[in-house]
């Protein structure tokens, strides 16, 4: 089970309306600060909701090409 703070890497496949990455992880969408699209990310969990994650990238493991 994901907790706040963990680290998850994430592909970002989208852009929300509030300008964070969206990605997919074990079936929640994660929104995520400071990503864009076609990133590969390492990202800090803040919040765990029922259906979504809120989290901040804090590596680029693969930037958009």
């Amino acid at each position: 089970m994901i907790q706040e703070n963990d680290t998850l890497t994430l592909d970002i496949i989208g852009l929300s309306s509030e300008a964070r990455g969206i990605a997919e992880y074990d079936g929640k969408r994660v929104l995520v600060i400071d990503a864009l699209p076609g990133e590969k990310v390492e990202a800090k969990v803040l919040k765990v909701g029922r259906n979504t994650m809120i989290a901040i990238s804090e590596k680029i493991v693969q930037a958009n090409p």
